[in-house]
């Protein structure tokens, strides 16, 4: 019960203050409550209701308004303060009087603290534990959620009794963790595999170089667009990274090849032009097919960007 009442009170609040968190649900543990357990022959011995009890209950923890008070030079607020805050004051909440003798609560009832009839349960390793489910908002980062929510978790566990224990059993960002390795690891491999294929077919190390300049220019200026748009590295980003870098490889590499030919024939040539001038055709006769194929690859994907049912959650 004890372990119930820290979750509700101060658990569970701290966590809903968390940037991204929407919802904390408690399962387990008993829910602290005041119970009145009626004695049907004391009822009948000092002649007072079920009904007569309930509506003493009641009228037992209530705050009362009071208007004001107005004197010449200020207004002061009064209140009934009539909230309990001991099974004393329960037990002498009077149900009725007569002829100036009250019948109270304790009289006729047995007045305790004990635990709410449970709805659900909750348990780990087959012990009695109190399981805590957090749901964030629908369009926060799962991760950075869970990160400020272990954090959170880390402060309260100073103020915790010694004897409470806090164990993790399901942390959805480790899938999410997990997928963007992947994807990340997968970007770095194929990187790495393109710049070695790109050697044997190329062969000059100076379009080997303007095609790896290519990559490093588009990776950092792509990083740099995220993080303008505050946009972290997810397994939607990296693919589209993926998609995007390789595209501007595969076009580097056509406008260097073409480059280079144009050059080697230039070297040759009895009338040899200016390198610009010869750089720039080589571009110019390219840029059209190219441009092509980059929208006719923005196209093919635009549709991820215009999904609004929840099949959008997938990507």
């Amino acid at each position: 019960m004890e372990v119930r009442r820290i979750v509700d009170w101060q658990v569970t609040n701290r966590l809903l203050a968390v940037p991204g968190v929407s919802q904390v649900l408690v399962y387990g543990g008993d829910v602290r409550q005041y119970q009145v357990l009626v004695d049907l022959n004391k009822l009948q011995a000092f002649n007072v209701s079920l009904q007569q009890v309930s509506e003493a209950v009641q009228a037992a923890n209530v705050n009362a308004p009071g208007g004001f008070l107005t004197t010449p030079d200020k207004q002061t607020l009064i209140r009934g303060i009539g909230r309990i805050e001991s099974l004393d004051d329960l037990q002498q909440s009077v149900i009725v009087a007569r002829q100036g003798t009250p019948v109270r609560l304790g009289d006729v009832a047995q007045v305790q603290i004990g635990g709410a009839v449970k709805i659900g349960d909750g348990s780990l390793n087959g012990k009695d534990a109190v399981v805590v489910m957090v749901n964030k908002q629908p369009l926060a980062d799962t991760p950075t959620v869970t990160r400020a929510i272990e954090t959170a978790i880390s402060e309260l566990k100073a103020g915790l009794p010694k004897e409470i224990k806090v164990n993790q059993t399901f942390r959805q960002a480790d899938y999410i963790d997990t997928s963007v390795e992947n994807v990340r690891s997968a970007l770095v491999e194929g990187s790495i595999i393109a710049a070695v294929i790109l050697i044997p077919f190329l062969m000059n190390w100076r379009t080997l170089g303007v095609v790896l300049l290519n990559f490093a220019l588009t990776f950092i200026f792509s990083l740099q667009v995220l993080s303008f748009l505050g946009l972290g590295l997810n397994t939607m980003t990296l693919g589209g990274l993926a998609i995007a870098i390789g595209t501007a490889i595969d076009d580097a590499i056509v406008y260097a090849e073409n480059v280079f030919r144009l050059l080697r024939q230039n070297k040759y040539s009895p009338n040899p032009r200016p390198v610009l001038e010869i750089v720039f055709e080589g571009v110019q006769e390219v840029q059209e097919s190219l441009i092509g194929a980059t929208l006719i690859t923005i196209v093919v994907f635009s549709p991820i960007f215009i999904i609004i049912t929840k099949r959008s959650h997938l990507f």
